[in-house]
């Protein structure tokens, strides 16, 4: 999110930063084909070697590992090599070191800033800007020790698409729980929005450690589990909220009213339809339902 934040922050105007996203967004309508379309044809040129021997059914990527040999983290690395010309694999190669090097230093960045900023800073305020700099840089540091260490969990996973999506599913909820009730809710307090999501987290925390820890087995999907931790999160905010004497002032700054429509609506009569943020989202919304539908 922090990421996201300080791409968005670099837009000219608020409108570019809309547009922006709108624009990553309409990319993920095709993320099913980027993800599903390499292994069909992988499949179908025996990228592997193992010929008619698959079935003709879903096949989980455990279960092709053990029983195939077939690694689906290497599918698509096989096809650019076997595919692709000599000069064409090595732009292939360049795009993928410069989109790996480009998440990781914007990553190291966000987490050296809001440990350095949002804590050491509160925590020391008369830091200089010198020793702050440093404590962001052995921040960095640490956080790519811990990744190191991180990294053979990753490896118990089928693919590191299945990886991403379990962990998503886990750790987004308690944040857009807790994003979603402080934008649109005016009740909310830093105390309730802060339970909110660490009762959120500590769930989601308690779920994996049972997991890829013990070994347990969870009742539930993971992807069943977003909308309970959601839901959690949101009630323990409000619960909260409710209960706290400290109200917060001052929050029409800071969550959404009649009046942010208005002016927004003020702004777009002289922007053509095509421009407007509210129907390319609209349209956003109808294509992703559509292909929702369609591959059911």
């Amino acid at each position: 999110n922090q990421v996201i934040v300080q791409r968005v922050m670099s837009a000219k105007t608020v409108n570019e930063g809309r547009l922006g996203f709108l624009f990553v967004a309409f990319l993920y309508v095709f993320t099913l084909f980027i993800f599903i379309a390499p292994g069909m044809v992988g499949r179908m040129i025996d990228l592997f070697g193992v010929g008619d021997t698959l079935p003709n059914e879903i096949i989980g990527g455990n279960t092709l590992r053990a029983q195939y040999g077939i690694d689906t983290n290497e599918v698509y690395p096989r096809l650019i090599l076997k595919l692709l010309p000599v000069g064409l694999i090595g732009v292939m190669i360049a795009c993928m070191v410069s989109a790996l090097t480009s998440t990781l230093s914007a990553t190291l960045s966000s987490v050296s800033t809001l440990f350095t900023m949002d804590f050491y800073k509160s925590w020391r305020p008369e830091s200089s800007p010198r020793h702050l700099v440093r404590v962001g840089q052995w921040t960095s540091f640490i956080a790519l020790v811990v990744a190191v260490l991180w990294a053979p969990l990753i490896g118990k996973f089928a693919s590191l698409v299945a990886y991403y999506q379990e962990f998503s599913s886990y750790l987004a909820p308690p944040i857009v729980g807790t994003f979603l009730v402080g934008l649109f809710w005016k009740g909310s307090t830093r105390n309730g929005a802060f339970a909110g999501l660490m009762s959120g987290l500590a769930m989601s925390a308690l779920i994996m450690t049972y997991k890829f820890g013990f070994g347990g087995v969870v009742p539930f999907h993971f992807l069943l589990w977003v909308p309970i931790l959601l839901i959690l999160s949101v009630l323990v905010n409000i619960i909260v909220s409710k209960c706290d004497r400290n109200k917060e002032t001052d929050v029409e700054t800071y969550t959404w009213n009649k009046s942010v429509w208005q002016d927004d609506t003020r702004e777009l009569k002289t922007v053509p339809w095509y421009k407007n943020f509210r129907y390319i989202s609209i349209a956003l919304i109808i294509i992703a339902l559509l292909e929702y539908w369609w591959f059911f």
